[in-house]
This record gives structure tokens, C-alpha cells and sequence, in this order.
């Protein structure tokens, strides 16, 4: 590889401290939304609660509007449950980004022994079959991390740490 060349990847892979700051700034700002918007959750359905409970013990049990107050009740409550769950299913997504700190994360899928592997090592090194050597040449503070996913077992894939 010539010397251009090598400068020219020093500087494209660089270029992502920057992106990583940024996204390190949008993680720290949307995880500081997520924590205001659960607490403002929390204080609504609190409110709402306490308001028809109080409204239930104000209430006499023979009085026509305790059972409109009841049912109406009920569909706040499930209304909440459905928030809840939706909020839960939500937080699967994050668990998992979570895992990878949270990264920009590009999933590349296809047929076994199509090129995926050719296009992350040309992505990780600038070539598609790197040796020790281009290896060595490359800066500690741009080494790329590896990492596998569940293991299939498929015929001709790639082996664990491959």
C-alpha cells in the first residue's frame, strides 16, 4: 500500500473520534429525554391515580356516578398497563444497543461466503485479506475490535473469533 494511500485511511478512520464524540453527546442527551420523560410517566399516572381515589372514597357506593367513576377507572388503568407495555417492549431494542455501549451498529447479512467478511476486513484494515504485517502498520488507536453474535452452526461459515 502506498504512503497516499496509508495517510488517506489515517485520516478517514480519524475522522470517526469526532463521530464517536457526537455520538457519545446524542447517547447522553437522549438517555437524559428518556429519564425525564419516565418521571413525567410516572408523576401523570400518580396524579391521575390519587385524583380517583379520592374521587371513589367521596363517592357513596349507591350513588349513580360510582360505577361510571369505576369503569372509567378501569380504562385508565388499562391504558396505563398499555403504555407500560409498550414502553417495555421499547426497552428490548435498548437492552440489546446496550450490550454494544450503545455504537452505531451496521448489520451486513447474506449468502455464506459472499464477501461479508472481504467487506468488514476491507472496512477494519483497507484490504480485503490482510496479513500480519498490514496488521502491525496500523495504529493501536484504530485496531478494530471483533466481536460474534450467536453461533449457527451453518456449513462453510465462518468459525468462533474468525
Amino acid at each position: 500500500m502506498d504512503n497516499n494511500k496509508i495517510e488517506r485511511r489515517a485520516e478517514f478512520l480519524n475522522s470517526f473520534k469526532s463521530l464517536q464524540q457526537r455520538f457519545d453527546d446524542s447517547l447522553k442527551a437522549a438517555k437524559e429525554d428518556e429519564a425525564r420523560f419516565r418521571r413525567e410517566c410516572e408523576k401523570f399516572q400518580s396524579n391521575v391515580n390519587k385524583q380517583l381515589t379520592t374521587a371513589k372514597n367521596k363517592l357513596a357506593k349507591n350513588n349513580p356516578l360510582s360505577k361510571q367513576l369505576i369503569a372509567f377507572s378501569e380504562v385508565i388503568e388499562s391504558t396505563n398497563n398499555d403504555w407500560q407495555n409498550r414502553i417495555d417492549k421499547q426497552d428490548t431494542g435498548v437492552r440489546f444497543r446496550e450490550g454494544f455501549n450503545d455504537s452505531l451498529m451496521v448489520f451486513v447479512y447474506g449468502k455464506v461466503k459472499s464477501g461479508k467478511s472481504s467487506l468488514g476486513n476491507y472496512m477494519a484494515w483497507g484490504n480485503t485479506d490482510p496479513d500480519s504485517e498490514l496488521k502491525a502498520q496500523t495504529p493501536d488507536s484504530v485496531q478494530p475490535v471483533y466481536f460474534s453474535g450467536e453461533r449457527t452452526e451453518v456449513k462453510g461459515g465462518d468459525a468462533l473469533k474468525e
